[in-house]
């Protein structure tokens, strides 16, 4: 039989361990170098400041609050006749302790892979196409992906053209905190400049859903803190870290009990993991309140006489289900202001 805690994600938004949820990975398709985990760039071992790789986790790690640590890989998939997605594929069966995917590359090519790659997975990815990227060709490339998975942000260097790592250092910003708590719009990133885009091509590139760092009030924030699909980072990120709860309570409660009995008791105790996961997200401000002031969310179960013998027989429990009202956050705000003498 597979996994013994299978969870069907239902996204019905509309638009790891525990750990994992606060560790991003930089990998390297241009050269090959073992795996290190870093809190600080005076850690790396062996990448150069010159190189993108290190210039991307340095991104990551000037964000304040500052993740813990990140990770950095590399594998020169022209050398070694491979490919981004079979390296991926490679590493998470010997480290699948991260949660969030950039790349040192700015290519097409490669960033495309990787974005397919992470679509199939419970993890993000954030990428650019350098400076230098026309918008046409952002265009041209978002209309190419949709996928709820993967972020684009675009940066064309600002007054000074110089590669400012929005991508990397979005991811900065936001790992350090708990799902459900934010969203990245309106999120300044530090020793980031801001775009200098036209106001026609700002709307160009967010039509297609890529990401932007824009100035307003005099303040630098990103906009607007989408996947490539429209799907808000914030509301991803939140549904990946209810699927990994419920599994690790669920599992928890098979590997600590002598046995779970096949009986109603036995299914409680499925249920009281689904509710106390629920109780987490609600604490972290990731679940909605009704008109009065209740948290939004509930969990339906059968009982014992509901279930077919043939999963009793297979040892098998359907029919628990988890629901739960999203609390996003508000984006824009219209105000009526009237006034009279």
């Amino acid at each position: 039989m597979g996994d013994p805690v299978v969870v069907n994600v239902y996204d019905e938004t509309g638009a790891v361990a525990q750990k994992g949820f606060g560790t991003g990975l930089v990998f390297d398709p241009t050269v090959t170098n073992p795996l290190e985990i870093v809190s600080d760039t005076g850690e790396i071992q062996n990448w150069t400041s010159e190189d993108l790789a290190y210039k991307k986790v340095n991104a990551m790690l000037s964000q304040q609050p500052k993740v813990q640590e990140v990770m950095i890989y590399g594998v020169d998939v022209a050398t070694e006749t491979s490919t981004i997605t079979d390296e991926l594929d490679k590493l998470i069966t010997q480290n699948n302790d991260w949660y969030a995917l950039a790349i040192a590359s700015n290519t097409e090519a490669d960033v495309q892979e990787a974005a397919n790659w992470v679509a199939s997975k419970e993890k993000i990815m954030f990428g650019d196409l350098g400076k230098d990227a026309a918008v046409a060709d952002i265009e041209t490339f978002m209309q190419g992906i949709e996928n709820q998975n993967f972020a684009l942000f675009a940066h064309d260097g600002g007054v000074n053209d110089e590669e400012q790592y929005l991508d990397a250092g979005a991811l900065g910003r936001i790992l350090p905190m708990t799902p459900g708590s934010y969203t990245l719009k309106f999120k300044t990133i530090n020793n980031t400049a801001k775009a200098t885009y036209l106001p026609a091509d700002t709307a160009a590139l967010q039509a297609v859903n890529a990401n932007i760092y824009k100035e307003w009030g005099g303040s630098l924030y990103v906009a607007e803190g989408v996947m490539s699909n429209g799907d808000f980072i914030d509301t991803t990120v939140a549904k990946h870290w209810f699927a990994a709860r419920y599994r690790e309570e669920i599992f928890r409660v098979l590997k600590t009990s002598q046995k779970v009995g096949q009986d109603n008791a036995g299914i409680g105790l499925f249920v009281d993991a689904a509710k106390q996961v629920n109780k987490v997200a609600a604490r972290n401000g990731a679940v909605a309140k009704d008109a009065d002031g209740n948290f939004m969310s509930t969990v339906t179960y059968p009982t014992r006489k509901d279930l077919l013998k043939n999963d009793l027989a297979n040892r098998v429990l359907k029919g628990v289900k988890s629901t739960v009202t999203y609390s996003g956050a508000w984006h824009n705000v219209e105000l009526d202001f009237y006034l009279t003498l």
